[in-house]
């Protein structure tokens, strides 16, 4: 015959600082984030204006050198 054992019906304690402290580092992930992207947003747009000086410039340049050449 076989004896059952003895199970211990304890609850075992949770951590309650884990989630608490996971929220935390999510809300400082999500700032950093935040002020990537608009570093980001400012960058591209720094990016976006040099281009479209540059074909501004390119564009009067070709213009100008193709009435150079019409009056040669």
């Amino acid at each position: 015959m076989v004896t059952p054992s003895v199970v211990n019906m304890t609850p075992t304690p949770q951590q309650p600082l884990a989630q608490p402290y996971l929220s935390s580092e999510n809300s400082q992930i999500s700032m950093v984030e935040e002020e990537v992207l608009e570093l980001y947003k400012h960058y591209i747009s720094d990016i976006d204006a040099t281009l479209s000086a540059k074909m501004l410039r390119y564009r009067s340049n070709e213009s100008d050198e193709s009435h150079y050449d019409l009056k040669k």
